[in-house]
């Protein structure tokens, strides 16, 4: 009986089964096979002699000819031999893939077992013992990375967190027995090919697709401008890479991808509001695939596309601003204010805000400078100024300094929520935003700040309006009036003439010619940034009133306008009122609302003068400020300087290190 055949006791071939190999086989001497196993798979029918066809007699001394799976499986590798792994074997590739590779030998089930090696939930660790092999991916410039990329895609999660044998794997898109290079034409994964791969499962978003600008221009064979195709699947969702579409990485940087064939387009998204935010890595706003749609992007003529004029652009809209009316779709989501042929409204209203913030910086900004290098040439040749009088008026009342405080508190908080979103391009913007909780809490932020701006602005012009009625003398005209009047155009020229040297100190009144200035500014700042950011705000309501490419206008308006009262405040406004030599580091009589005789006599002439001649030294007479006054004045006033300078630092540094937009 043949069970009952020794090792030691040869039969002949004939007589050779599969009992009498396994009484060797089994541990004892050679390569293990379980018996039991062997039964269980697709081979279970066959005989050792059936692939071993040299075994002739057992026990065998000569080492074994490798299997020939041809014999079964002719025309199977037929297929793999002209595949990268059989070409590769072909050309005496001794570490390439072979049958058993993939397969197994005495273990091999069918693909739709648990138990085999092809089987899904399987196959992509049988695929890394090369692809995951990094002396191999070395040796044989192959993508290793691949693997653990896959293992964390959707395709990969999918698979194997959720064990959805459904999702894609290998050799759902790169084939089994015919797997080829992805330049062969013949290739699954070949770029022509790779939507027709994709489309075996995403089969709705391939009709789409093929429908698209980009599928119909992929069929047609056209070339960009750069010489490339037009995108297909994994040009966007980056084969081992793919992620879920709600994942916000991969939303900001879809951007970019659109973007490597319309970057023009994509310089133009990112200075609108939705393409600042999403620098700032806020994913929750409108990008391309929001408005042109993904895979069924349409050119805005066709009427059933997303952009078509109409109802389709309404609705599209609509997704994000509920309200949106027809007003609203005539906003210019790729305006560009360097194209005076195609947005001229935009054009001129760019280089107007330019203008007024060159000129204005042109001329105080050498205003400063003069007066810095005039102070420091006094204050050389003259001794500070010595308090001798005890003496302290009032300049500035509680009114008047609440106010004052709610400007420099909301002003500040402006900035620093709105700066990183007019430079989003730049690493510190992104740092602040992260700081303040990111964008969508800078924002809110903002816009309570800018809720303030409008309270303490109705105060101070409801207090005008007080004054109005009560019958106040002196409130439009007058030493004691902000409004400017001939004396500041004298002063002004006086203190240019001071500043060279050609002749003395204009004496100055209650208010100089520079702090009018700034009190105006405010009107005028409140008036242009207060108006273009409810327009940004309520877009929607808007709407209702005016086209919308009066939003690009506000965009424009409100963030160089901005600009220049942050820049103006944070360098003019500090030198003049805090940094110059003979305030350094700063004049604390905005927080106390008292100054000393002395001071004023020295600093403000005429107003010392007129308060002599009238007696009204000891009605404006206040209390000394109290040690714990001075303490909070400087600790706010420090860090209100610290910030604004450090802004200023934030600013100053796009032009010295020269990032771009």
């Amino acid at each position: 009986m043949l069970a009952a055949v020794s090792c030691l006791a040869p039969a002949p071939a004939a007589a050779v089964g599969r009992k009498d190999c396994f009484q060797c086989h089994d541990g004892s001497e050679g390569p293990t096979i379980d018996a039991k196993i062997f039964d269980q798979t697709v081979h279970a029918d066959l005989d050792c002699t059936d692939c071993h066809g040299d075994v002739k007699d057992v026990p065998h001394d000569a080492p074994l000819k490798k299997v020939d799976c041809a014999q079964c499986h002719a025309k199977v590798t037929a297929i793999y031999a002209k595949s990268i792994h059989g070409t590769q074997k072909a050309a005496g590739n001794k570490d390439v893939a072979t049958c058993s590779s993939c397969h197994g030998m005495h273990n091999i089930f069918s693909p739709k077992d648990p138990r085999s090696q092809v089987f899904p939930l399987n196959l992509v660790e049988t695929c890394g013992k090369c692809h995951n092999n990094a002396a191999l991916a070395a040796k044989y410039n192959m993508p290793g990375q691949n693997y653990s990329k896959y293992k964390q895609s959707v395709h990969g999660a999918g698979l194997l967190k959720s064990g959805l044998i459904i999702s894609a794997v290998c050799n759902d898109c790169h084939g089994t027995h015919d797997i080829l290079p992805k330049s062969d034409p013949a290739s699954k994964i070949n770029y022509q090919n790779i939507r027709t791969t994709c489309g075996v499962c995403h089969e709705g978003v391939l009709v789409q697709f093929n429908e698209s600008v980009h599928g119909k221009a992929l069929t047609s064979g056209a070339k960009l401008p750069n010489g490339q195709g037009p995108p297909t699947c994994t040009v966007c969702h980056h084969s081992h890479e793919i992620v879920r579409i709600t994942n916000e990485d991969w939303k900001l940087h879809n951007l970019n991808e659109c973007g490597t064939c319309h970057a023009d387009r994509l310089d133009t998204y990112r200075e609108t509001y939705h393409g600042q935010v999403t620098s700032l890595g806020y994913a929750k706003v409108a990008r391309c695939s929001d408005c042109h749609g993904s895979h069924n992007i349409l050119p805005d003529k066709d009427p059933k596309s997303t952009l078509a004029a109409g109802p389709n652009k309404v609705k599209t809209c609509q997704k994000c601003h509920p309200t949106a009316n027809e007003n609203f779709t005539k906003y210019y989501p790729h305006g560009d204010h360097k194209d005076r042929e195609h947005y001229p409204i935009l054009f001129y209203t760019f280089y107007a805000m330019t203008g007024l913030l060159f000129g204005t910086f042109a001329f105080f900004g050498l205003h400063t400078l003069l007066w810095l290098l005039r102070s420091l040439k006094e204050k050389q040749k003259a001794p500070p100024l010595r308090m001798t009088e005890e003496k302290m008026v009032w300049r500035f009342r509680l009114f008047e300094r609440t106010l004052h405080f709610l400007i420099i508190v909301s002003f500040l908080t402006l900035a620093m929520t709105g700066i990183p979103l007019k430079f989003s391009y730049t690493p510190w913007a992104k740092t602040i935003a992260s700081f303040l909780g990111g964008f969508q809490t800078a924002g809110f932020i903002h816009r309570m700040m800018g809720f303030v701006t409008f309270v303490y602005f109705a105060l101070h012009l409801g207090s005008l309006l007080k004054r109005v009625l009560k019958g106040e003398k002196g409130l439009f005209w007058g030493p004691s009036s902000m409004v400017p009047q001939l004396k500041d155009a004298e002063d002004m020229i006086g203190q240019i003439k001071w500043f060279f040297g050609l002749g003395p100190r204009p004496k100055f009144d209650r208010y100089t010619y520079w702090e009018k200035f700034d009190y105006w500014a405010v009107f005028w700042g409140v008036g242009m940034i207060g108006v273009s950011g409810l327009v940004l705000w309520f877009p929607a309501v808007a709407a209702k009133l005016l086209p919308g490419w009066a939003f690009n206008i506000a965009m424009i308006i409100h963030s160089d306008e901005a600009l220049l009262a942050t820049g103006f405040i944070f360098s003019i406004h500090f030198f003049n009122s805090h940094l110059r030599p003979e305030k350094f580091p700063m004049d604390f009589v905005i927080f106390t609302g008292r100054v000393h005789l002395d001071e004023l006599k020295h600093e403000r002439p005429l107003e010392y003068e007129r308060l002599m001649a009238s007696g009204e030294v000891e009605k404006e007479m206040g209390m000394h400020v109290l040690p714990w006054q001075y303490t909070a004045a400087r600790i706010f006033g420090l860090i209100a300087l610290g910030v604004g300078l450090f802004l200023l630092l934030c600013m100053l540094s796009v032009w010295v290190f020269n990032w771009k937009a």
